[in-house]
């Protein structure tokens, strides 16, 4: 009986050390973030309907994968968004002509483990005998979202995009205390940089507004960082 208790015993922690190694793959694990194809960054789109194409997802158990496709015609997905699923990796989708357009992808396995989304592509539709396009809203470079300078000065840097290569982009900058910034400090600037002076221990916003000179604009998100 004392032998048949230890086996008893030796089989029951054994089962558990299983049941334990099972419960750490419940649920499995989130399929691969899927690669967009096309449109590329920055294209411009002739064709509507538009093919939207990404690449196929990996799943680490090998389930079946739903695609989930955001369309917005704004960088945080907040308005005007177009959202469809299925399991094909493409789809055909009529847009408004002479828009900027941002989409991105995310897979999900039939357990209901998703992926993150795929960094936002930014395309735009060709419009009706359009001979001039809106140029891609301004995105950061320097100082970084939220970042601490340590100067009295600092140089701000962006970059802007415009699909009419011909086009020569200036830039209206708005830079403050105020959020959003309501003060003007540069009109036209020729280059995507701007040196302004600071004052310590205070938090700053900013914003650019890029012109093509054809009467195309577009007007940047709200930037802010803070000196020490």
């Amino acid at each position: 009986m004392k032998n048949l208790y230890i086996y008893s015993v030796f089989a029951s922690l054994l089962l558990g050390a299983c049941s334990g190694s099972d419960n750490q793959n419940e649920g499995g694990a989130a399929p691969s973030v899927p690669a967009l194809v096309s449109p590329s960054n920055y294209s411009l789109c002739v064709e509507n309907p538009v093919l939207f194409q990404w690449g196929i997802s990996k799943d680490p158990e090998e389930d079946s994968i739903v695609y989930e496709v955001q369309i917005a015609q704004d960088e945080v997905f907040a308005s005007n968004v177009v959202s469809l699923s299925g399991v094909s990796t493409q789809k055909s989708i009529t847009l408004e002509a002479n828009a900027i357009y941002y989409w991105r992808v995310k897979a999900t396995d039939v357990q209901g483990n998703s992926s993150a989304y795929s960094s936002a592509y930014k395309m735009h539709s060709e419009g009706l005998a359009t001979t001039n396009h809106l140029p891609f809203a301004p995105e950061l470079v320097a100082p970084v979202l939220e970042a601490e300078v340590q100067s009295s000065d600092a140089a701000l840097e962006w970059a802007a995009v415009d699909v009419d290569a011909d086009n020569v982009l200036t830039y209206d900058l708005y830079f403050g205390t105020n959020n959003p910034p309501v003060e003007k400090v540069a009109t036209d600037i020729a280059t995507p940089t701007h040196a302004v002076s600071l004052e310590p221990a205070t938090t700053y916003y900013w914003r650019v507004e890029v012109k093509d000179g054809k009467g195309g604009q577009a007007i940047g998100q709200v930037w802010s960082f803070s000196s020490f």
